[in-house]
């Protein structure tokens, strides 16, 4: 019989994989992530907190990753949101460092692939219309990173990877 710790560990992460996914579907539509559901993954990360005894290392994590991203986050102009910051902070306090940094960095090789794919088919179709009408200047695309950073988080969490 589970323990009761381990009934509430496991509602836990069924609630934080249902944020994770209207995350992702927010991100893809509106470009935008909420700060609802960010604060809701971080109140989930506070209460984490005091189930774990190593709370002080979460927590400085946390903060070291959010610190860090923010500051990314300023020299990228744009690129990487506030609300991708937020996710990975907050994921990095319910989930631990290394989980964190390893879904930023998934997160980061799945939009690389992405824009590449996309830059092949622009430039094969660019070169297979005749017509003088104006492409979508590449340079100027933007891609949602909250669903691959989610994608990351759930890779790590199950252990595909």
């Amino acid at each position: 019989m589970k323990s009761r710790n381990e009934i509430i560990e496991n509602i836990t992460y069924m609630a934080v994989f249902f944020i994770l996914t209207m995350i992702s579907f927010e991100d893809i539509k509106k470009m935008e992530i909420s700060n609802w559901y960010n604060g809701f993954l971080f109140f989930i990360g506070i209460g984490k907190l005091f189930l774990n005894n190593n709370w002080e290392y979460r927590l400085i994590t946390s903060l070291i990753t959010m610190l860090i991203l923010t500051i990314c986050f300023f020299i990228s102009k744009g690129g990487l949101g506030g609300g991708d910051v937020k996710l990975i902070s907050a994921s990095a306090l319910i989930f631990g460092f290394q989980t964190a940094c390893a879904a930023l960095i998934i997160g980061a090789i799945g939009v690389t692939i992405s824009g590449i794919l996309c830059k092949i088919y622009y430039y094969f179709s660019e070169c297979s219309t005749n017509t003088k009408e104006k492409h979508t200047d590449f340079r100027k695309m933007e891609f949602p990173l909250g669903p691959y950073f989610v994608i990351g988080i759930i890779m790590i969490f199950w252990k595909v990877i």
